[in-house]
């Protein structure tokens, strides 16, 4: 950090406090961009999605409000040769990284995607954060710039907010899994004063309590222990100077399967969120309800966990002309059409 003033630090917690002073998906776009322009001047930022697996996701924030979808079009043809893409996709470098770190840039110039997209959009320099969102997607965060290349100062105060960008993603994410959720039951959630005081617990957070803290003492409107002392240990940041990183999430496992606390702070009504959210571990025996005979339940099993036909019938021994027959059976009894519907029908059950 010997490259930041203190100037810069009070604009990054500035611009920190910002991106988190809400945490609902819709103002997402606006908070990241907001965030990222208040610590490094640029002509435009850009937030795009890619796949680990080297495909364009479709998520894209900019404002410049200059690209149209044509030019989207053409990055996504072209993104491939950017040295940035082999950088982080491929080798899976996690640090802000310049264009030019990587690649002179007279020969960057004679590039395709040079010529095709960035000198059509007006882009000479670009510096960006990659920002692993989750076990398959990618959010890149561009800084771009039509003139000198940017400086290790940028790169500093990239490098230290690119955290809590991902925080902020992820918590806005999880936050629209929640609207949903809530209605069928599949996440809880809670709500915590300053003072660290439960102010709302839900039915299923308190059920979730029960699976995955039993044993612990707690009254009916307090956390279980081990959360409390997770929660103490996450003060609620200050309108200070001070810098700190975004809280990693609790995980608690047990036989049933995992347990995932995420703490979520409005720093605009100084009050913090936890979402829980539950991953069950499947097992053969959970299918003996749906009325399936023993064989159905060991196909069932095998689709909850992503296995194709041919797969299942190599696990089982059976032909996939049998499995699929044995599929149909399912269905049928589940009253769904497709494979997907089955598994969702199965989960939402379990």
């Amino acid at each position: 950090m010997k490259d930041l003033s203190s100037n810069d630090l009070r604009t990054l917690v500035s611009a920190i406090e910002d991106l988190h002073a809400d945490f609902d998906l819709p103002t997402l776009p606006e908070r990241a961009l907001s965030a990222a322009s208040k610590v490094i001047a640029a002509d435009s930022i850009a937030f795009t999605g890619i796949r680990y697996n080297g495909e364009y996701a479709g998520i894209g924030w900019e404002n410049s409000g200059t690209i149209s979808p044509e030019d989207i079009e053409i990055f996504a043809q072209y993104m491939h040769e950017n040295p940035l893409f082999a950088a982080y996709i491929v080798e899976r470098r996690s640090e802000a990284l310049k264009i030019t770190d990587l690649i002179a840039p007279k020969k960057f110039q004679r590039t395709a995607i040079y010529n095709e997209f960035y000198r059509r959009v007006g882009v000479r320099n670009q510096l960006v954060a990659p920002l692993s969102v989750s076990g398959d997607l990618l959010i890149t965060c561009s800084i771009n710039t039509s003139r000198e290349d940017f400086t290790n100062r940028d790169k500093a105060l990239l490098t230290l907010i690119a955290p809590h960008l991902i925080n902020a993603i992820r918590n806005a994410f999880a936050y629209e899994r929640l609207s949903s959720a809530l209605e069928t039951e599949a996440c809880g959630v809670v709500a915590i004063s300053a003072k660290g005081k439960p102010l709302f617990i839900s039915e299923f957070a308190r059920r979730l309590f029960e699976k995955y803290f039993a044993g612990e003492k707690r009254a009916a409107d307090r956390l279980p222990e081990t959360l409390a002392a997770w929660l103490k240990q996450k003060t609620l940041p200050g309108k200070t100077d001070e810098f700190a990183l975004p809280p990693e999430p609790l995980k608690i496992e047990n036989k049933k399967g995992v347990l995932t606390v995420r703490l979520m702070d409005n720093r605009a009504i100084r009050e913090r969120t936890l979402l829980i959210e539950e991953k069950r571990f499947a097992s053969m025996e959970m299918f003996d309800k749906f009325s399936l005979t023993r064989r159905e339940a060991e196909i069932m099993f095998w689709i909850t966990q992503g296995k194709t036909d041919d797969v299942i019938g190599t696990l089982l021994s059976i032909s996939p002309r049998t499995v699929h027959k044995h599929v149909e059976n399912i269905y049928a009894k589940l009253g769904v059409e497709t494979r997907t519907s089955a598994m969702l029908r199965a989960l939402e059950i379990l």
